[in-house]
């Protein structure tokens, strides 16, 4: 049996998660992200960007993203 493949991130720095962050935005057409959409679509666990940004919403400002849906 084929085991499945699981995108990952190549590297974790800050770019690199921000980055993330606007593909998914842009994968759901929306102008944030949530958890929700980590978690099915994201390469970076919530958590990370937590340990890193200190929050989501810190880590969507950065990426120039909307912090809260509208």
């Amino acid at each position: 049996m084929k085991r499945p493949q699981i995108a990952f991130l190549v590297e974790y720095d800050d770019q690199s998660m921000l980055t993330e962050l606007r593909r998914i935005a842009e994968a759901t057409g929306s102008s944030t992200v949530t958890k929700a959409d980590l978690k099915s679509i994201g390469r970076v666990s919530h958590s990370a960007l937590v340990r890193r940004f200190g929050s989501l919403r810190h880590a969507l400002d950065l990426a120039g993203l909307k912090s809260e849906q509208s």
